[in-house]
């Protein structure tokens, strides 16, 4: 039985209206009812959340969110918890996204809200990635530190509702020929699993999916999939375009 392959979509701040999140969602939707073999996370604005929510018509759709608020509902102006993701149909948030990050989200941050969507019974999608590579590796120890200090309030029970995207800063935004190369992304996965296997055991390293993001097309996901060894991808900008993304769930679905 082929493995099931898990792909992100985050729309980050688009689209403007309701109306247009509907077509984009309807759009997957119609996609990813072709491909049993991925399952896909959207994860609309917290505004869209809701209305896309309710097209669901396939068991291979799943909601997410782009982040949270670690707090219960209550006096704080402006949030959004995890009580509210939970009851509009969230399953799963995205954590730690290196946007979030350069506003000024700490690693205590992420570790807190971790810990609020684990008792949530939610999943997370925990991101981490080095803002530039150097000669000397040291942005290693940079990822070791960042996943480990995420990690602070981790039991190994909670691992298989933690899903870990990579997404090194330096390769989201450009074009496929500037993203991660398959084999390079083998090494971190290695890395990651190394970090895990050190903190939690070696059996923990089976529960966790490793998934890639930055830059991901129709055209690299082959590629990466296949010399990557990873779980799936996380994907911004494609994701907004059904039949762009719909090409990547084929290539997914297609691989073994």
């Amino acid at each position: 039985m082929t493995k099931q392959k898990i792909l992100v979509a985050n729309w980050k701040a688009n689209p403007l209206t309701t109306d247009e999140a509907k077509i984009i969602g309807k759009g997957i939707i119609k996609k990813a009812k072709k491909f049993s073999s991925v399952q896909t996370i959207v994860c609309p604005t917290f505004i869209h959340i809701e209305s896309v929510a309710k097209l669901q018509k396939t068991k291979t759709i799943e909601i997410g969110s782009q982040d949270t608020y670690m707090g219960s509902v209550g006096a704080h102006t402006g949030e959004v918890t995890t009580d509210m993701l939970s009851h509009a149909g969230v399953s799963h948030v995205i954590l730690g996204h290196s946007e979030r990050r350069a506003m000024g989200e700490t690693e205590q941050d992420v570790s807190q809200k971790l810990r609020s969507v684990l008792d949530k019974k939610m999943k997370a999608i925990l991101c981490i990635g080095e803002l530039q590579r150097d000669k000397d590796a040291r942005y290693l120890i940079f990822i070791h530190d960042q996943l480990v200090h995420s990690l602070g309030d981790i039991t190994k029970k909670d691992l298989s509702s933690i899903i870990i995207a990579y997404e090194p800063v330096w390769a989201i935004g450009r074009t496929e020929a500037e993203a991660m190369k398959g084999a390079d992304m083998y090494e971190m996965v290695i890395f990651i699993q190394r970090i895990i296997n050190d903190a939690f055991g070696k059996e923990a390293v089976k529960k966790v999916k490793i998934l890639y993001g930055g830059s991901v097309t129709a055209d690299n996901a082959e590629e990466i999939l296949r010399d990557g060894h990873v779980d799936g991808f996380l994907v911004g900008r494609q994701s907004l375009y059904p039949e762009n993304f719909g090409e990547i769930m084929a290539i997914m679905n297609d691989e073994k």
